[in-house]
């Protein structure tokens, strides 16, 4: 896997196609947390889950959202492990 600098450190990438939103969000972030100024993180991730609120709402229906939430979050936790190197991928 390439290696991608993030806030000083390597870390491990995925191959990104030019369309990945996952790599186009991860440059927009890493734009603000290396642009030479303060970055209140707790602020930032708020502002992250706010559009992650505002996209769930806008596109699951009500009755399915503690479901989609419940997912995002075993998904949030299985990559803090798995980037955190806590826990391997499995293949």
């Amino acid at each position: 896997m390439p290696l991608a600098h993030f806030r000083g450190k390597q870390v491990q990438r995925a191959e990104c196609a030019d369309d990945c939103l996952h790599c186009a969000i991860n440059e927009l972030i890493g734009e603000r947390l290396e642009g030479g100024t303060v970055v209140d993180v707790t602020d930032l991730t708020a502002k992250i889950t706010e559009s992650l609120a505002d996209l769930i709402i806008a596109s699951v229906e009500e009755r399915d959202r503690a479901n989609l939430i419940a997912h995002t979050l075993q998904h949030l936790g299985a990559y803090l492990l798995l980037k955190s190197g806590a826990m391997q991928a499995e293949h």
